[in-house]
């Protein structure tokens, strides 16, 4: 790096990267003794005679800057006094700060709490350690991680079964942090936050959704899930995991279970991807609309654009291959048009 503290101190550093291949870039840091150094940066061989004349004047803008810790400070706001609870801090306020006060005049002592602003944003500075406001204190969480982990997990999973077309109740989609968090100290079992649910349209279709230990799955557990729900007579099985699944594990599921199961991270279902603003609508078709679309076109489902069946928003809505989802896409980046994609 090069600084540009002196006048001819930049012009000499400014010749010496004519020779290298790439134009040098303006670069901005900040010292260790606070002040800000502004500077011209070059790494490889430049000989680029347009570029040459850019360098020039870039040299001549450099000795116009001179930035300083004072003019650092005056784009932050700083507190002089207990009766005004912002002060641009600036030259003059520093020494006035700094000044001893009259003969015969007691000094005030700084005020325990004071508050500065920076942008749009309010902090309480309390000695040397800054905290924050009251009303960015209320949006941190100072409660047990774990049970707000399995609160948005569960949450999540209550949000897709309902989304995928299962029945599932109101007050357990509303029930907030705080009251998840009463009803879990009663009695943290995880076989509390398993779901049994059906589909609205067919009370037949029953699925399940058990919460596993966070100790590795392995196939003797697979075999203890498996004799505990063999008497429900599902058509669906979900296993939020909280560990690793063993590869003997994982084939056992197709083995021993006679229906689709399905498995998530608890990690993956913290946060609801399909409600991110960047993600388009996912709106998946019946056979009937499937059939209607493909005739449509003279297509058949293999010629569409196609979808992953370990895709996240196939996952979500679990869908099966052939199946065929109706995107929307509706943003400034992408404009406003629809496309259909085949799960394969």
């Amino acid at each position: 790096m090069v600084g540009s503290s002196g006048p001819g101190r930049g012009d000499d550093n400014v010749r010496a990267g004519l020779m290298r291949s790439e134009p040098p870039r303006l670069y901005c840091g900040i010292k260790r003794d606070g002040k800000r150094e502004v500077g011209v940066e070059s790494q490889h061989r430049y000989s680029s005679r347009g570029a040459v004349d850019d360098v020039q004047l870039l040299s001549k803008l450099l000795r116009r800057v001179r930035l300083n810790d004072e003019e650092e400070m005056d784009q932050f706001a700083a507190v002089k006094s207990p009766q005004s609870s912002l002060t641009v801090g600036s030259a003059e306020s520093t020494a006035a700060r700094r000044a001893p006060p009259p003969s015969g005049v007691a000094a005030v002592a700084p005020a325990p709490a004071r508050a500065a602003v920076v942008g749009s944003f309010v902090f309480g500075v309390f000695g040397d350690n800054p905290k924050p406001a009251s009303c960015i204190a209320s949006m941190i969480d100072r409660g047990d991680v774990e049970s707000k982990r399995l609160f948005l997990a569960r949450r999540t999973v209550l949000e897709m079964l309902r989304d995928r077309g299962y029945s599932v109740q109101e007050h357990e989609l509303a029930r907030t942090l705080p009251e998840f968090r009463a009803w879990w100290a009663e009695r943290p079992e995880l076989e509390r936050l398993a779901v049994t649910t059906t589909l609205a349209s067919d009370q037949s279709s029953k699925v399940k959704v058990i919460f596993c230990p966070p100790e590795p799955v392995k196939k003797a557990t697979v075999t203890e899930i498996y004799n505990g729900i063999k008497e429900e007579n599902l058509s669906r099985l979900i296993l939020v995991l909280q560990g690793k699944i063993m590869s003997q594990a994982r084939a056992s599921l197709k083995e021993i279970f006679a229906f689709k199961v399905e498995t998530f991270q608890i990690t993956e279902l913290v946060v609801n991807n399909t409600k991110h603003v960047l993600k388009p609508k996912h709106v998946v078709l019946t056979e009937e609309e499937k059939t209607k679309l493909l005739k449509e076109y003279n297509v058949q489902d293999s010629q569409l654009p196609r979808m992953l069946e370990s895709d996240a928003v196939a996952r979500y809505y679990g869908l099966d291959k052939g199946t065929v989802v109706k995107v929307i896409y509706d943003s400034e980046l992408t404009g406003n048009h629809v496309t259909y994609r085949c799960i394969f």
